[in-house]
This record gives structure tokens, sequence and C-alpha cells, in this order.
């Protein structure tokens, strides 16, 4: 397997600040394209609103499609990590510059990730998995919304449908908006996790320089808010299963027909990837300009000012500690990238993940990944 590489010497200035320029050029050229407007856009938002207000007014009509509408879309939100990399294609032509092939040499950087950078591997892992969420918040805020008041509905007004059914999809359903709008507070997405640590650990270590009882009462509140989280992911992911499980066996004892479910399935998948579209454009664009914005305030001017100063007239003249805080800087945004992923070049979506150019370069991973 080939991958992109860093070509430059980065533990020069000047090899940094070109590394820089090409990060923040190639940032600049996502971002214009997606500044474009997208083609058909009123058109398409306006079929996924009249596809889901003909689906609830079908559910409506017959109610045993309440029933489908909750298998598919705790399916959905069960496997939708699958669903998204269904057969991808993309636009352009890749750089094919300075790639290396990942080989026995290349395991070294990962066997120390493994092994010296515990926290970042498990930063990378949560942000892959937790920071593909936010981008859905949307969609199931959509399908999850809608189930939720025709569950009510059928459940407690026509009273069609045992309430013995209904609350466990009540409760689950309320446990897995409370869950994505977590997710939309705490931004995994933007190392929103890694922020959420090192304030504990700031708090933590000012608590300590206090009382005894201001230490404790820090430590209390931090084992609160992680075993609140911890059961709200539990609750949200682990639990889902189940009350799938229990909604299945109603939609048999009702007799749901498999060709019903397939036709709320396309239903569902359809507005599910619409809007998971719109969100993470949106969120793209607003991650890429805060990361140009640090790229430009926080990286290169401070590096070309530490070059045009002549602060360095040889190998031992320039001023390290700052160059080790602006590699800092660069490498701690740059370890993660946007990457657009569409079905056959249609219904792009947006999410982030780890860069694989910086996350197998062993003089990267020194930077990267502190509390």
């Amino acid at each position: 397997m080939r991958v992109a590489g860093i070509c430059r010497d980065i533990n020069w200035p000047e090899g940094l600040r070109g590394e820089v320029i090409e990060e923040i050029e190639s940032e600049e050229g996502m971002l214009q394209r997606l500044s474009k407007p997208v083609p058909r856009s009123a058109f398409i938002n306006a079929m996924a609103l009249i596809l889901i207000a003909v689906s609830i007014i079908l559910i409506l009509i017959f109610p045993a499609g309440v029933i489908a509408w909750f298998i598919v879309a705790f399916v959905l939100y069960s496997f939708n990590f699958i669903i998204l990399f269904l057969p991808t294609t993309r636009k352009g032509k890749r750089d094919e510059s300075c790639r290396r092939t990942i080989g026995r040499d290349s395991l070294a950087p990962i066997n120390y990730l493994l092994k010296k950078k515990r926290k970042l591997a498990v930063e990378v892992g949560l942000t892959m998995f937790l920071g593909g969420m936010v981008p859905l918040a949307l969609s199931f805020f959509v399908l999850f919304g809608i189930g939720l008041l025709l569950v009510i509905y059928f459940a407690f007004l026509a009273v069609t449908l045992d309430p013995s059914v209904a609350w466990p999809i009540i409760i689950q359903v309320l446990v897995i908006i409370l869950f994505f709008i977590a997710m939309v507070l705490i931004r995994p997405d933007t190392q929103g996790l890694t922020r959420i640590a090192r304030s504990f650990h700031n708090r933590y270590e000012g608590a300590r320089q206090r009382s005894r009882w201001y230490t404790a009462a820090i430590v209390l509140g931090i084992g609160l808010v992680a075993v609140g989280l911890s059961m709200l992911l539990v609750g949200a992911i682990l639990l889902t299963g189940g009350v799938l499980g229990e909604v299945i066996t109603e939609g048999g004892r009702t007799g749901v027909s498999l060709l019903l479910i397939a036709l709320v399935f396309v239903v569902e998948l359809v507005v599910m990837r619409h809007f998971q579209a719109v969100s993470s454009r949106k969120m793209a664009r607003t991650l890429i300009r805060n990361r140009l914005e640090i790229l430009r305030k926080d990286v290169l001017e401070p590096l070309t000012a530490l070059l045009d100063q002549g602060k360095y007239a040889d190998e031992e003249g320039y001023d390290k500690e700052e160059f080790e805080r602006i590699k800092t800087n660069f490498f701690n945004v740059v370890i993660y990238a946007v990457y657009e992923l569409n079905l056959f070049g249609y219904s792009s979506v947006y999410i982030v993940g780890p860069n694989v150019k910086y996350l197998i370069d062993e003089r990267v991973l020194p930077y990267v990944g502190g509390v």
C-alpha cells in the first residue's frame, strides 16, 4: 500500500515552512470547493421534505408502518458506520510525488504510537468513530423525531400500539437523542475529547494547589461527568440492539412484511444521507476555516517571522524553543484531515480522520497527543 509521505526536512525551519504552505493551499482548495453551491440543492431539499411528508401520511393510514420505521431507523443507527463506507469515488488526480510504501519500516512509528502514545491512539479511534456521529446528528434527529411523535400518537392517542412496546422505544430514542446532543456539544470531530481531557487535567492540577476538600470536589465532579458520558454511550450504542430485537418481534407478531421494510429502508436511507450530506458539508467548512486560522496565525506567521528576523545563522543559531512550539501547533492540526466520501460521485459527505502522511512519520509523533 502506498501513501503520501513528507518530502521536506521538517526539522529545519525552511523545510517546515514549505510543508505548512502546502497544507494551507490544500485546505484552501477544499474550502473553495465546499463554498460552491450544490447543484440542484433546492430541488433535492424539496424532494427530501416531500418524501418525509408522504411517509408520515402513509404511516398514519397504515399504522403497521411505524414498526417498520423503527426497525429501519435502529438498523441504520446501529450500522451507519458501515453504510458510510459504501462504494465511493473521488474526483481529481492524486499526487504521486513523494509517496511511500507501508511496510516493515513504517511499523516503527505505529509501534511507537501504540506503546508510547496510547492516549493519541485512543483519541484517533474515538475521533474516527464518534466524530463520524456529528454529521449524522441532524439525520437521526429527523428520523427518530418523526418516529417518536408517531409512536406517541399510536400508543396514547390512537391506542393502536401496545404501551408495553412503545415505552422501551420512547426511552431508547430519548437516550439516543441525548447522545447526539452530547456529541454536538463535545465535537469529537474537532478534537473536543482532547480539549475536555486537557480541561479536566488543568482543573485537577489547579485544585491540588488548594485544599484537599476542593481537590476532592473537583475529582468527584470529573468522575460524575465521566460516568454520565459513559452511561450515555453504553445506553445509546449497546442497548439499542435489545430494543431492536423487541421491535422486530412486534413486527413479526403484527405481520409487518419484508416489502414494507424494504420500502421504508429506501426512504430512510435517502433521508439520512441527504441530511448527513448537508450537515457534514457545513461542518467541514467551519472546521477548515478554523484550521486555516490556526495554520496562518499560530504557525505560518511566527515561522515566517523566525526566518525573516534572521534568528538562525547556522544549524545551532535559531530559536529552537520557538521552533518546537510552532511544530507542536502545526502537527496537532494536520494530524487529522477532512475527507470526502461520495456514492459514485454523488451525495458527498465529509468526515474527519487521521492523516496517515503524518501519523506514520516518526518525526511527527513526539509532538502530538499531549494532554
